[in-house]
């Protein structure tokens, strides 16, 4: 290593799990930014845009997650998606799992930040 090298550690098991939550009226409702990992989860909750404007995304996924039967509505505005997707802090495309989430009344379901991000994912067939 030299100088001005990055160097990541994570572990391949982030354990992180967040389930049965309303987040409503935020302006940044969800932000996923850590590696995550295949038992990182987001599930069962409501994420709706309530009278906040500007809002860009619903959720923001910048690492390895489970998106799996939640619920998002309202983010309507121009320019505004249900998920937005990243790729990791060193660039990989990550192989997130989106199932059975239910997107209604947004402007569009998915935005990515780098074309192939969306494809990348793993979706059981609901792509």
């Amino acid at each position: 290593m030299k100088v001005g090298d990055r160097f990541e550690v994570f572990p391949p098991l982030a354990n992180w799990r967040i389930h049965g939550n309303s987040l409503s009226g935020c302006l940044h409702p969800v932000v996923l930014d850590s590696y995550g990992s295949a038992t990182s989860s987001f599930a069962q909750n409501t994420v709706t845009r309530g009278d906040t404007s500007g809002c860009k995304a619903a959720i923001e996924v910048h690492g390895t997650f489970q998106l799996t039967g939640n619920r998002i509505y309202g983010f309507d505005e121009a320019g505004a998606v249900a998920l937005s997707l990243y790729p990791d802090a060193i660039g990989r495309a990550c192989r997130s799992l989106y199932q059975g989430n239910t997107i209604a009344r947004c402007s569009a379901a998915v935005g990515e930040s780098r074309r192939g991000l969306w494809m990348a994912a793993r979706t059981d067939g609901e792509r």
